[in-house]
Parts: structure tokens; C-alpha cells; sequence
């Protein structure tokens, strides 16, 4: 982290806050920087709220307008979710990785991760509890079931293929899916799911490829 020396002016008088960032480093443990954006004012970028708390209450000659900046910076990802994802590309495409809120992008990320296991256990769960109703209800058996089935296989086919490292999931996420697909069956049929097999009787060839085609 780069050390710089700032005074902010207060009133007529031009008085330092503090003196260098290694005073804030050697106080707090601080996972974000602070970066110097202007000749006249500090403005914090992502500053832990913990860390904001205990500057004010050390620092109380920071003047309002840098206070107000600091609590819109530091609260912009609670307060208005789209500006703070707009902020951080621009950061990102400029190149100016130290004002990053890294923090609340690494969780983000990891996020998005967890949104595509729950879409594969989801589609899984539907594609399952069709294909017990296909089994189970052979006589109620129609062009909406097979359509339902297709769909579902093409979208986990894809998704797989987008998301590669999905793949050695996917038989922890069939396991987790199907009572999913038994509460779809107890929703939407007349089945007792208890009379069901309670641990999916499916293979990954079965579930994906199998035939189902209406008798003309």
C-alpha cells in the first residue's frame, strides 16, 4: 500500500488528520486501501465499516463534506446494489484496482457460483419429478410432460457446457435435487410420494437421455 501524507483543512486552518496510511495499517487490520482521489480531500473506498466507526471517533476534525463522502462510499453496495456493480467495472476497466471493493466482490463472485449450483439442483428437481410422474403415471402421460423433459435436459446440457466445472457436481446435486422432484409429484399428481422410491432411482443415463415419446 503507497504512504501518503494528506492535511485536511478545517475552518481557515490547515490541520493533519492523520499522518500517514501506516498509522490507519498499524491500527487496523484493513482489507481495502484508501486512495488519494483529489488534492484537497481523502476519500475511502470500500473502508470496512469497523474501520470507519473508530476514524471518526480518533479523527474528529474530519470535516462533514469528507465524512458524508466516506459514509456514501463505504455504504454505496447496501444503498443502491446497480451504481455499486456499475462502479466497480469502471474501476476494473480503468485499471484502478487499489479503489476495488474487494471484500463485497470476492462474495459476489462466490455468489454467482452458488446461483449456478441452485439453477442445476432446481432444473434437476423439475426434470426428475417429470420423469417419476412419466414412471409412476404411465396413463396420465401427455405432450406437456415431454415437452417439460426436453426443456429441462437442454438447459442442464447447456449450463453444464457453459459451466464445465459444474460436471463433477452433478451427481451430489441429483442426490440434493430429488426430493425436490418428490414434492413436485405430491403437488401435481394424485401419487403418494411416501409409496415413491425415497432415494432417486434414476441414472445419469436414464435422466438425461432416456426416450420419451407418446404412443400414437
Amino acid at each position: 500500500m503507497q504512504r501518503y501524507r494528506k492535511a485536511v483543512k478545517t475552518g481557515g486552518d490547515s490541520k493533519p488528520v492523520f499522518s500517514t496510511l501506516l498509522e490507519l495499517e498499524q491500527t487496523f487490520v484493513m482489507e481495502e486501501a484508501i486512495a488519494l482521489r483529489s488534492s484537497e480531500t481523502w476519500e475511502a473506498i470500500a473502508l470496512p465499516e469497523r474501520v470507519l466507526l473508530a476514524l471518526f471517533a480518533q479523527h474528529a476534525t474530519i470535516d462533514s463534506a469528507i465524512t458524508v463522502r466516506l459514509m456514501q462510499t463505504t455504504t454505496l453496495y447496501d444503498q443502491d446494489f446497480y451504481a455499486w456493480t456499475q462502479q466497480q467495472a469502471e474501476l476494473l476497466r480503468s485499471g484502478r484496482v487499489e479503489g476495488l471493493d474487494i471484500e463485497n466482490l470476492a462474495e459476489e463472485i462466490e455468489s454467482l457460483g452458488r446461483q449456478e449450483r441452485q439453477e442445476l439442483r432446481n432444473r434437476l428437481g423439475v426434470l426428475m419429478g417429470h420423469l417419476l410422474k412419466w414412471r409412476y403415471q404411465p396413463e396420465a402421460r401427455s405432450k406437456s410432460w415431454t415437452g417439460t423433459i426436453r426443456e429441462q435436459r437442454y438447459r442442464i446440457d447447456r449450463l453444464l457446457k457453459e459451466n464445465p466445472s459444474l460436471k463433477p457436481y452433478l451427481a451430489e446435486a441429483i442426490a440434493l435435487a430429488y426430493p425436490l422432484a418428490l414434492a413436485l409429484v405430491e403437488q401435481e399428481t394424485p401419487l403418494d410420494p411416501n409409496t415413491l422410491p425415497q432415494i432417486c432411482p434414476f441414472s445419469e443415463a436414464q435422466i438425461f437421455d432416456e426416450p420419451v415419446e407418446l404412443e400414437a
